[in-house]
């Protein structure tokens, strides 16, 4: 994901053949609608855990050629902004964060978090959703299945080693949560 502000001159470079490319251009009136600056939308851009998921999310409505699909470009797109909003995070939040991107691939408990943020397992309990946009349970598959997807692009990884270096239980695991975070199954998506 790379992002260019708006009026900035800019090249797509493929780095790998081949390429897509999705290219979502925003106007000024859709900064000024939802009150962001070009700076809060790429550090959110940037700070998106799950870009990855979304933007396959993305790929796949384009494809939808019924009345529902343009509103719900519309919502992905905001999902994807959604962390560009100014506001307070408490800084148990960010350890958090920390500690579940370090750990992506171990079983982490509620108590582990807590401990590690020395709040209490309720708090993170009651606001993990609203801090995370997800449960608990779907942030980490979330995380496993973006860290799947750049495993996925190596050809001499076969998907079952794959599934077990994210976390999943066996490859069928790993398919079907793939299945229902990006709407591709992983062969299809490595065909991409």
């Amino acid at each position: 994901m790379t992002f260019y502000p708006a009026g900035e001159a800019h090249q797509t470079i493929q780095k790998q053949f081949p390429a897509q490319h999705i290219n979502i251009e925003l106007d000024d009136s859709f900064l000024s609608q939802y009150q962001l600056t070009n700076e809060q939308l790429g550090n959110g851009i940037q700070a998106t855990s799950d870009c990855a998921i979304i933007i396959l999310k993305l790929y796949r409505e384009f494809q939808q050629t019924d009345c529902f699909s343009t509103a719900s470009r519309g919502m992905l797109i905001h999902q994807l902004l959604n962390e560009s909003r100014p506001g307070f995070i408490p800084p148990w939040v960010n350890i958090v964060e920390e500690l579940i991107q370090d750990r992506w691939h171990e079983a982490i408990t509620l108590t582990d978090l807590a401990t590690a943020a020395d709040v209490h397992p309720v708090t993170i309990s009651k606001y993990f959703p609203k801090y995370f946009q997800a449960t608990m349970g779907e942030y980490m598959r979330k995380l496993r299945v973006t860290k799947a997807i750049a495993l996925i692009k190596s050809p001499h990884l076969s998907l079952t080693d794959i599934a077990y270096q994210c976390g999943f239980a066996d490859q069928s695991h790993f398919t079907r949560t793939f299945h229902q975070l990006t709407g591709f199954v992983p062969n299809r998506f490595r065909q991409l």
